[in-house]
């Protein structure tokens, strides 16, 4: 349940960001570790450390969509 919503987040900006989810979500590095290991006093973070994994995704899956290479570009 939790990665079904998280993974809406990363969708907006295509398969790339999907994947990037998908790594973010298994790897665990730095805060999204942290936020999915902390159940100190009594937290529970089941969705929270997708959230963040789906915003991260997101936000590099689009700027890898603008990043255009200029060789791609066509001529004027």
């Amino acid at each position: 349940m939790d990665e079904s919503v998280a993974t809406g987040i990363p969708l907006l900006y295509g398969t790339i960001a999907l994947t990037n989810f998908g790594y973010l979500d298994k790897a665990k590095p730095g805060i999204i570790d942290s936020l999915d290991s902390d159940h100190t006093e009594g937290k529970c973070n089941t969705f929270i450390d997708d959230i963040v994994c789906g915003i991260a995704a997101a936000a590099c899956g689009r700027l890898a969509h603008n990043n255009v290479p200029e060789f791609s570009k066509p001529l004027k």
